[in-house]
């Protein structure tokens, strides 16, 4: 061999072609588009001429900040050359891009200059408005809309009528799309079934079925609902439950032979009938959908928003009909050469038309571009395997299709990329994976059907990695709720038994993986949807298992945000009893319940606030005092203000001391923040916060994970890009949902939609859709067992029948029971099988021995009133403002530079002046010193800003935490506070506590007491030793350092 003849360089960094490349978990995706990227500026691209999409925000950071890490280790030069065009990076999600091309001809599009887009919650509450108001409206008119509304509200039900709408609202884009393309029109086959079935039965029994007396198709509806009512009575006595023909003669008839014929017509009619009433039911509800959607869109218009949805379509629109289309490929082709694309098996029909679009002329092989000599290329990264989002309109098929028509429009020009690597998972997980996915996954003639191609391990640290399936046995006549709960004992115990014995890996300094033993934080429990969260979370903490809920939903519903909702609707409406009765129980106001028996009970006063206001009982003079205060407010201060006033006067922080409860807070006082900007008054807020309630799947605020050694709990689709050294696969056994009414398919850009009623399952439509969310459910598989690096556990309910993804196993390695026990013959050979017996809920309680908590207390219940009370905090910076005249300065630039580090606010003028803002009249200071608070605030950002310490230490970052609350026992004592700054190192924790004094003033040695209590919190909550102790003075941005040795 030539040894001056290079090594061909992996394709993927080809900038000359075209590419499409499937790269299957842990393969290192993002790594290969970053690269990808960095090929392309190494080329002499400039970075505003490339496009990069993606599917998330965090994924669109993760990319830009991997760009930068391969640009500083490998090509420092270029890093530096391309380090002021930053700011010209072109990496963003779909929905931005949309977004920015619809920005910049909004003149011309005839929509608003400075676009607002509705967040989800928005989106949704205008929806619902929409649908309730405007179905109600059209029940009461008289049009041909208005029949349609009584036709389905008599057929489906008002509350199922609602729903079906619902979900078409849900489906936009799509259901526009369906709009435009029209609905399936069965009439002439319902017709010739019909006139088909008289003919078999003849006139006599046509006439005694009672079909005779029934108008005609072509008076659908009315026909429609007169067979539905007919059918009640007359198709049990020809078909089954399941619907096939009935083989016993029912009394009555005469001949089998005549009974027969007559069976297999109505079979025939009774199946046309069902495909004639989806299409019916269908055109309808699009009919209806269409004037609610208008509504919709009026409505948008006039408060000059768009939703989410509104984006894609929208651009689509622009592109295919708009006048103005030619303008916008222009525009598009003048900035951009390339295009990358994460995630492309996420994607639908919609997004490629837009794409394949944008690049017409380059597919063509025309254009100024090839007579300038540049070749623009098309980059789509993605894994079949991993499309599961079907449920928010991801279509797999694109995929495939997608890399034909490359292939016919570039030919040459165009290649398709197999990655087989894998870099995350030890062999024998590896292993797993390939033996049974190859069996489940075999493909097909369809787009939609996956095939399964085998990939290799890259890791090889000695040990092969541990791979177990994890069973729990219990009685067949068990509830599921009992089921569930021995599963989770079983999963809690395991945990038990692997922390500080199964080895893990780790990277040490040399990027050499070496053995340790496993820790809480290094296991994940993946769940296939939330229904049994909490019997995880009791087990857990029944063994004292740390853990942390990611994305766990239950917002509404969690004590804290019910206690802010009761104030709400008391302040709104003082006669609400109910929501007075929680406030009064509360921490705001901590009544006992004899207490407030005794108020309930007088004679005086009508309501429970009339009788409050009348009572003597000595302990209701200060809750009446604040309340009435409260209220007097109400009009004067904003909601989000008020409530902030209310928290910090009341002391609630220090009772809800848990992250989650003050995340969950902070969340809510967002939400009041955005009911205030839209100018709600309290009882309008009230409305909506109830009509918000309802939605039980809105999730916890998010709670940094970083440094805290506890097992992470979240469902798979949020683990989705996320890996973890342990992963626990629970619910193995859970039946998978049956899909809902509405089946949907693409063909290209165009949608069909079909609603199908549940009396008949055998239409082509939903078993289709069935078969596609089937399809689905092996790659939700997939990807739960490839966020694995060194060990997996599988783990099920086993009561003697197979149900759920149990199936798989018994499809793709052989489980089965063979005289009353268990085995997995096919599967590799160093997978476990461990079979656990149920055990009695009082002997897991009784399991554990009876230990003293750690001392960090994180706590849920509130505080016992004869409980001493220490808050670790100085009265330095009171003193030293109010002698300037600036009350409460320290509290508002702590409190600005914890909006900063969690990424609620921005360190710009603008975000901080809001912020000051709020601070400031949430502490009843006058709305005229606001500017003088917000110059003084800007200069400690600017202080900061200049000396580095903002990026260093305050700017949101990997592995850190702020205002981080704790509780701990010290002697006697309950000591609370909140650590300002923890930034967590390989070589240990650094603490920073804020000082809005200057440095000078004070010697750092009075801090010693504190920053020791800091520590101690801190090293119990994050298992990690404190390396550094720093005092961050923000006058004059010096950070000096405190030792903390005895």
């Amino acid at each position: 061999m030539n040894p001056r003849k290079r090594r061909p360089r992996p394709t993927h960094l080809n900038v000359k072609r075209s590419l499409v490349v499937s790269s299957p978990a842990g393969s290192g995706k993002t790594q290969k588009l970053a690269e990808r990227y960095v090929a392309l500026l190494k080329s002499g691209v400039s970075p505003e001429r490339i496009l990069a999409i993606t599917f998330t925000e965090k994924a669109a950071a993760e990319m830009k900040e991997r760009v930068l890490e391969i640009l500083r280790e490998r090509l420092p030069a270029l890093h530096r050359k391309i380090q002021p065009k930053l700011s010209r990076f072109r990496i963003s999600t779909v929905h931005a891009f949309a977004r920015s091309v619809l920005e910049r001809f909004a003149f011309q599009l005839d929509l608003a200059p400075n676009l607002e887009v509705l967040d989800a919650i928005e989106a949704e509450l205008m929806r619902e408005e929409v649908i309730r108001e405007g179905l109600i409206q059209l029940g009461s008119l008289d049009n041909e809309a208005s029949l349609w509304v009584r036709h389905l509200t008599l057929t489906l039900g008002w509350s199922k009528l609602q729903r079906n709408v619902r979900s078409l609202f849900q489906h936009i884009p799509q259901s526009y799309l369906a709009l435009d393309g029209g609905a399936c029109d069965l009439s002439d086959q319902y017709y010739d079934a019909w006139g088909s079935l008289r003919r078999v039965w003849g006139e006599e029994f046509w006439q005694a079925s009672g079909f005779a007396e029934i108008c005609a198709p072509s008076n659908e509806r009315e026909h429609l609902r007169a067979i539905l009512s007919l059918f009640s009575r007359l198709a049990p006595r020809f078909l089954t439950q399941k619907g096939a023909l009935r083989k016993r003669l029912p009394r009555g008839e005469p001949e089998r032979e005549e009974f027969t014929r007559r069976g297999e017509a109505f079979l025939r009619y009774h199946e046309v009938f069902w495909r004639w009433h989806a299409s019916v039911q269908t055109r309808g509800l699009l009919y209806v959908f269409r004037h609610l959607a208008e509504r919709y869109e009026r409505r948008k218009r006039a408060e000059r928003v768009l939703d989410f949805g509104d984006l894609e379509y929208k651009l689509y629109h622009v592109l295919y009909h708009s006048p103005n289309w030619s303008n916008v490929l222009q525009s598009f082709d003048e900035q951009t050469d390339h295009i990358l694309l994460d995630e492309f098996q996420d994607t639908n029909g919609l997004q490629w038309a837009i794409v394949s679009k944008l690049i017409e002329e380059w597919r063509s092989g025309m254009g100024a571009k090839r007579e300038l000599g540049k070749i623009p290329t098309l980059f789509l990264v993605g894994d079949v395997r991993q499309s599961i989002y079907l449920f928010r309109g991801a279509n797999v098929e694109v995929f495939k299709r997608a890399a034909r028509e490359l292939q016919t429009w570039m030919q040459a020009g165009f290649d398709e990329v197999v990655i087989r690597e894998n870099y995350r998972s030890l062999p024998l997980i590896i292993d797993f994976v390939n033996l049974l996915f190859s069996r489940l996954m075999q493909g097909g003639d369809q787009d939609w059907q996956t095939a399964y191609e085998e990939f290799r391990p890259m890791r090889n640290p000695g040990k092969q990695g541990h791979v177990e399936i994890l069973l729990t046995r219990v009685g067949e006549k068990l509830r599921m709720a009992e089921q569930k709960q021995a599963e989770a004992e079983t999963v809690a115990a395991r945990i038990k038994e692997i922390v500080g014995t199964l080895p893990v890996f780790e990277k040490d300094e040399n990027a050499e993986e070496v053995e340790r033993p496993c820790r809480y934080e290094d296991v994940t429990i993946l769940l296939r949807r939330r229904t049994h969260l909490a019997r995880y979370e009791e087990a857990l903490r029944r063994r004292r298992v740390p853990f942390v809920v990611v994305q766990g939903t239950g917002f509404h519903a969690s004590p804290e945000v019910v206690l802010l909702r009761q104030l709400v609707r008391f302040l709104a409406n003082p006669a609400e009893d109910t929501a007075l009765y929680g406030i009064l129980r509360s921490p705001l106001c901590g009544l006992s319940e004899s207490q407030i028996l005794e108020i309930s009970f007088s004679d005086e006063g009508g309501s429970l606030w009339e009788k409050l206001t009348l009572s003597s009982i000595p302990a209701t003079k200060n809750t009446v005092e604040w309340l009435k205060s409260a209220r007097e407010k109400v009009d004067v201060l904003g909601s989000a203000v008020l409530f902030e006033q209310i928290l910090r006067g009341r002391g609630l922080w220090s009772y809800f001391a848990d992250r989650q409860e003050a995340e969950n807070i902070r969340k809510f006082l967002r939400l009041l923040e955005e009911f205030d900007s839209e100018g709600l008054c309290m009882f309008k807020i009230a409305e909506r916060l109830e009509r918000m309630s309802t939605r039980a799947e809105e999730p916890k605020a998010n709670v940094n994970t970083e440094g805290m050694d506890a097992v992470r709990i979240m469902t798979i689709h949020a683990a989705k890009g996320l890996d973890s050294r342990v992963v626990f696969l629970v619910g193995m056994d859970e039946r998978t949902r049956k899909p809902g009414a509405l089946a949907v398919r693409e063909e290209a850009e165009r949608v069909i939609l079909t609603f199908t009623d549940s009396a008949y399952k055998e239409h082509p439509e939903r078993l289709l859709w069935e078969a596609k969310q089937e399809s689905e459910q092996k790659r939700l598989f997939y990807v739960a067992c490839t966020r694995a690096r060194d060990a997996l556990f599988c783990s099920g309910v086993w009561n003697g029948k197979v149900s759920g993804w149990l199936s798989y196993l018994v499809e793709g390695l052989g489980l089965r029971e063979v005289m009353g026990s268990l085995e997995i013959p096919d599967a590799p050979h160093a997978v476990s099988l461990q079979i656990r017996e149920q055990v009695p809920e009082e002997l897991a309680a009784s399991k554990e021995p009876k230990t003293e908590l750690p001392a960090v207390i994180l706590e849920r219940n509130w505080p016992q009133r004869k409980r001493r009370l220490r808050r670790v905090s100085d009265d330095l910076e009171m003193r030293y403002y109010q002698g300037k005249g600036l009350w409460h300065f320290g509290e508002i630039i702590h409190s600005v530079l914890e909006r900063i580090s969690s990424g609620i606010a921005t360190p710009n003028p603008q975000s901080i002046n809001q912020a000051v803002r709020s601070l400031v009249l949430s502490f009843d200071l006058a709305p005229s010193r606001v500017e003088e608070y917000q110059t003084r605030v800007a200069e400690h950002i600017a202080a900061l800003r200049e000396s580095g310490l903002l990026e260093q230490i305050v700017l949101p970052q990997a592995n850190s935490a702020s205002e981080v609350p704790f509780v701990i026992r010290e002697d006697e004592e309950t000591v609370t506070g909140r650590i300002d700054r923890v930034l967590v190192r390989p070589e240990g924790l650094h603490i920073i506590d804020y000082k809005s004094f200057p440095s000078d003033l004070e010697n750092a040695d009075r801090f010693d007491e504190q920053l020791r209590l800091y520590a101690r919190a801190a090293e119990e909550i994050f298992t990690k030793k404190v390396c550094r102790c720093s005092l961050l003075f923000t006058a004059d941005a010096k950070l000096k350092e405190v030792s903390l040795n005895e």
